[in-house]
């Protein structure tokens, strides 16, 4: 959900300081202060773009700006605030003093690379400093990232040129998704990395190398990013990009004015629907299994937090929920597959003749439905926040669901149960938010499933 727009700030006992947060003369302005400081020049709290929003009810909540620097990237600015003192524990742990001062080396001295509001319980964070991934001020060091590369293609470094390291996607205290541009010889390569809080990406590795030898070697229509290297002292799993590919999401937004476009659309959601069944038909050893009622149980602890903020959705959630474990119970058991676990239209790229999936972080096995389900859910989100695309969507939604059907082991009625559940993700992951524009849109959500 886009964080920009109007804002609605709940009454949360726990934190009750969220509205100063987010005032006019509140975090913002203390992290156009700190960006003053590292850019040695003038900087309007105004022109800080908010970037990323999660609040956890009764815990905290999480922010992160950036604000334009008068050549290269901007400076981008991470604010927690604290339902305690967890903050003051974070600032005084050796580790976490190692690592500002390494990064406050960096800058010679000159810049202060966190500030602590005691008063405020806020911790703020100049990236790359973050106390839950370590690995960014490797991850964005050309130099330490020329050696990585090297090892990993086996080249001497003397022949790595680094020309591009940018940050894609960065969620504080969370992740952060790099992409690298590295010259070698006469080639010229892109590549993604994934910093994570923990070892989690050597795992992944191992999976993402199975997925893509089994997926190669079957000749089929899926391809998916090859891992390249994990790197243990960054926590950094480095994918290959898929050269020449062309996202959905692109294709989807073409597709409103462009025929052409819109004829392309549906043949992609149509052949997606068709042959999911290949990916799926991978057999990877060692996955979390994920079952109907795992799944509702997952989002009835995550409703039980929301439920002291916002009662009347959660009310609505569960009622939802209690009618999808009633289905569950009543439906024949589905055959468990490779999922992807968060199966979207911007996860899907078109490469050539073949179809690309990114983003695997969450593999798993879960019924042949659900990632058909989680499909069909995000287009009902998308139809949601962005209604001039509701024709359009609902022209690719019947092309994939056609597809569906030709699918002879395809039970509609899971595929709906799927659409459903997601729909309370969707919802949860809205409110979180904090926008106006999530909060009506959790609540949609939330009532699709039940005909309100």
């Amino acid at each position: 959900m886009n964080p920009a727009g109007p804002r609605w700030i709940p009454a949360d006992p726990a934190l009750p300081g969220l509205a100063e947060f987010f005032g006019p003369a509140g975090a913002r302005s203390v992290a156009a202060e700190m960006v003053r400081e590292a850019a040695d020049s003038s900087v309007d709290a105004d022109s800080g773009e908010l970037r990323y929003v999660k609040y956890k009810p009764t815990k905290h909540c999480i922010v992160q700006w950036a604000f334009p620097a008068s050549s290269g990237d901007p400076f981008m600015v991470s604010a927690k605030l604290f339902s305690g003192i967890q903050g003051a524990a974070v600032i005084s742990q050796p580790k976490f003093q190692s690592l500002a001062k390494s990064i406050r080396s960096r800058a010679n001295g000159r810049t202060e690379p966190y500030r602590y509001l005691h008063h405020r319980q806020i911790l703020f964070q100049l990236f790359p400093l973050d106390a839950k991934l370590p690995g960014l001020p490797f991850a964005t060091s050309g130099a330490w990232a020329a050696a990585a590369f090297a090892r990993a293609l086996d080249v001497r470094s003397t022949t790595i040129r680094i020309t591009e390291i940018t940050p894609v996607a960065y969620n504080p205290w969370n992740r952060c998704v790099f992409r690298y541009t590295v010259e070698e010889s006469s080639s010229r390569r892109q590549y993604f990395a994934k910093l994570f809080r923990d070892d989690r990406g050597q795992t992944m590795a191992a999976t993402l190398t199975a997925v893509s030898e089994l997926l190669g070697a079957s000749g089929g229509s899926w391809r998916i990013p090859a891992p390249l290297a994990f790197i243990p002292e960054a926590r950094m799993l480095v994918l290959e990009a898929l050269e020449k590919a062309v996202g959905a999401r692109s294709l989807l937004k073409q597709a409103v004015e462009d025929p052409v476009a819109r004829r392309r659309a549906r043949d992609v959601f149509a052949r997606t629907a068709e042959t999911l069944l290949e990916f799926q038909q991978a057999v990877i050893q060692g996955l979390p299994a994920i079952t109907p009622q795992a799944l509702l149980r997952y989002y009835q602890r995550k409703i039980d937090r929301v439920s002291q903020i916002a009662p009347e959705l959660t009310d609505t959630i569960g009622t939802q929920l209690a009618r999808l474990e009633t289905e569950a119970s009543e439906l024949p058991t589905e055959p468990m597959v490779l999922s992807h676990g968060a199966f979207r239209h911007t996860h899907l790229l078109l490469c050539g003749d073949k179809l690309g999936l990114v983003d695997l972080d969450n593999l798993r096995l879960s019924g042949v439905s659900a990632d058909p389900g989680d499909f069909l859910a995000y287009l009902d989100r998308t139809a949601l926040r962005r209604p001039a695309l509701r024709p359009i969507i609902e022209e690719l939604e019947a092309a994939f669901v056609a597809g569906l059907r030709r699918r002879r082991s395809i039970d509609m009625r899971w595929v709906a149960w799927h659409r459903s559940a997601a729909h309370v993700k969707w919802a949860l992951r809205s409110f979180h938010s904090l926008s106006l524009k999530g909060r009506l849109c959790a609540e949609d959500l939330a009532a699709l499933g039940l005909g309100i």
